[in-house]
Formats: C-alpha cells, structure tokens, sequence
C-alpha cells in the first residue's frame, strides 16, 4: 500500500463513530485500497483524490426552489435525497405504485465488491427500498435526485430497488451539487436493483458534478422472461469512477447496458462493466462511447462470463472511442469467460478521430469546419441518446453534450 493511501485509510479511520457498518468497514480495510500497481487502477489516478480531507458531511435541508431548479424538468415522482440523506419534505407526497422505507443496516452483497464499494456502504447511515409491487405498471418515471451540498466532504448513499413479478418501471438517477464548489468532495453511491419474473424496467443515470469525485455501483438482478434497459450518461466531474455489476439468474432474460462518457480538461472517467449470463437462451447487449477531448482520459473495462450451464447465450460487447485532441488517450480492454458451449458472443472495440473526408465533403456543402466536427461528434453521441424515451431527458441530454461541445476547440 502506498503511503497516500495508508494515509486515506487513517483519515476514514478516524470517522469511525460516525459509521453505520462496522462491520463492512472490516472488509475494506483487509480488501486494501486502490494503488497503481493495481491492474484495474493503472489508468485511473488518484493522486488528487487522497489530498481530500475525508469528512463526512451532516444532514442538510435545502429550499424547495431550489430543487426545482435543479431537478430534471419532466413529469415524474420525485424522491430527493441531500447529502445522501432521503428528504420526504422535498420529495413528491404521491409516489403512484411505489413505496419507500428505511432499510439501514440492510445491505446485499455486492454482485463484484471492491474498495469503494465497501467504504461507501459503511458510510451510509441513511439506506432506503423503493418497492414497485406486482404486476403494478409505472410509466410516469421515478426520479431519484441526489443533491450535494458538502463542499470538501464526502457523501454516501445506498438504494435497494425491487421491481416485484410482472410489474414494468421507469427509474432516472440523477446526480448534481448544489452550487459550483471551490473544494472537491467525494460522492459515493450504490444502487441495487432487483427485477424478478416477467418484469421489466428502463434506467437512466444522468451525473453532472463539477469538482467532483463521483465513485457509483449498480447492481441488476434479473429473474427469468425481465427486461432491462439501463443507460447511463457521465457528463461532468474531475473523477467518475462508474461500475455496474449484472447478474441473469433466470432463463430467457434481456439486458440491453449502454453508457457514453464526455471527459473533458484534464478530468478522468472510468466506466466499468461486470456481467454473468447465469442462466439459458439470455441475451445481452453493449454499447459504450467516449467522446474525449483535450488532456482528458477515458477508461473501459467490461468482462462477460458465461457460466457452464448458460447454454444459448448471446452476450455483445461493443466500445467506441472519440478523439478530439492530440493529448487525451483512451484506454479500453473488453473481456470474455466463457465456460459453455452453443453461445453466441463477441466483444469490441475501435477508437479513431473524426473523419477528414467527411469534414471536407460537408466545406464543400457551405459548412464551416467547426460546424462539421461538431455535426460529426453529435452523430457519434446520438447513436445512445436516440434510445432515452423519456423525451424531456433526452433533449436534457442532447442540450448538455452540445454546450460541452461549443466550450472546447474541436
């Protein structure tokens, strides 16, 4: 362990009072933390990140303009949460099918537990369920708003999700600070969702967290005949660390997870993927994109593995890389297990810059060169921002990448 992060460890350490599982916290502390010899942190760098003072931050009311000035602008059930902790006063009285309650201390095992995984479920002193019972439809989406307002402190929260037999949801994270801080602080999130028998469910994740270190994990649990579609879309922080575990336990389930990450400056992002195809005729389907500029870094790591027994599988991986600069780098690695036989699978990947010719043929049609390049990178984003149906979040989105696009040279 390096001296920085012995040095982490002692500062969280010294919160220990302030834990809710202790007891998790044993199990950080023999996993070890993150250091660069590490095969899955050689890319992601952490040097800024243990300069932080590791804080907790307190339980924090905010007015409700505000909320609404920083909510998503789409007809929904909102659920607000600051500084981690689940503010009902700020939140929709009428949550339609669902339901909500307290489950501290009641937390899953991870589906692929690691360091940040583990220190964010012993700081999270305030853990919810949301509950959409059986065979209860939801197309109005849940709005899951996470507000920070803990300049250089850290922030945890933990959500199990239940999406009960025959039921169909519609579930957005979003993930924002309160105002522009001038001190990085820490997030950490976890979310778990469980889909059992013949339910379906569409996710969206929208993080936009300016002078931030945003480390998340989402598990997904599917039973036998789900459906789930997860997208989720990194747009801002100095360091997104985002992982999302799956697990098809029942026969005959769809998973379509898809994520498009906008690095930009000298910002990390890390987008990590983790899927067992447990059970028989299950399908899969990945789509990743980076779109990264100056002295930015984009990282991706997916692995599949296809159990003995998961016979008729058909599991696809795909990264696609963007680069606009000359000095940012992506650094990818798709992997495959595969242990059966009569499966379909196949991974990815390509990176490259815009196309020259295509830039030309569009000067040749009127079209400044600035305007080209960014017609070209918005075609590239829109390949995933064409499968949000929320409509409002998806003009949300579109709205955030071309502001992202007319602040850079490209």
């Amino acid at each position: 362990m390096s001296n920085n992060a012995a040095v982490v460890l002692k500062k969280l350490n010294a919160q220990l009072h302030k834990m809710s599982q202790k007891d998790i916290w044993k199990q950080a502390l023999s996993t070890g933390f993150a250091n660069a010899k590490d095969e899955h942190w050689r890319y992601t760098k952490l040097d800024k990140f243990y300069q932080l003072d590791f804080c907790l931050s307190t339980k924090k009311s905010i007015s409700i303009d505000k909320v609404h000035a920083l909510a998503l602008t789409l007809d929904c059930y909102l659920v607000v949460f600051v500084n981690g902790y689940y503010q009902p006063l700020l939140s929709s009285q009428e949550l339609g099918s669902y339901s909500i309650t307290d489950i501290n201390g009641q937390f899953e095992e991870a589906i692929n537990s690691e360091i940040f995984q583990l220190i964010n479920e012993s700081f999270s002193v305030n853990a919810q369920q949301i509950r959409l019972p059986k065979n209860k439809i939801e197309t109005k989406p849940l709005l899951l708003l996470h507000i920070n307002n803990a300049q250089g402190k850290m922030t945890h929260s933990y959500h199990q999700l239940s999406i009960e037999s025959g039921a169909q949801g519609v579930v957005i994270e979003q993930f924002v600070n309160l105002d522009s801080f001038e001190t990085a602080q820490f997030n950490g999130a976890r979310c778990v969702f469980n889909i059992a028998d013949n339910a379906s469910l569409d996710h969206y994740k929208v993080c936009v967290q300016e002078n931030s270190y945003h480390f998340s994990h989402n598990d997904f649990h599917l039973g036998r005949d789900t459906k789930v579609r997860s997208l989720c879309f990194l747009l801002s922080g100095d360091l997104i660390r985002h992982h999302t575990s799956s697990r098809l336990k029942g026969e005959n389930s769809h998973l379509s997870m898809h994520s498009l990450s906008l690095p930009k400056g000298k910002q990390t992002y890390d987008s990590r993927t983790y899927l067992e195809h447990q059970a028989t005729y299950c399908q899969s389907l990945q789509i990743h994109k980076f779109i990264v500029q100056d002295q930015a870094v984009g990282v991706f790591n997916g692995m599949i593995k296809v159990a003995k027994d998961a016979i008729k599988t058909d599991a696809q991986m795909q990264d696609h890389n963007l680069l606009l600069s000359d000095t940012c780098q992506i650094n990818s690695k798709p992997q495959l297990e595969i242990y059966a036989d009569d499966v379909k699978c196949s991974h990815g990947c390509t990176t490259g810059t815009l196309n020259k010719e295509q830039i030309f043929y569009m000067q040749s049609r009127g079209i400044s060169q600035k305007r080209a390049k960014k017609i070209l990178t918005l075609a590239f984003a829109m390949a995933l921002t064409d499968l949000i149906k929320v409509s409002d979040l998806k003009d949300f989105v579109v709205a955030h990448i071309d502001k992202n696009l007319s602040e850079v040279k490209i």
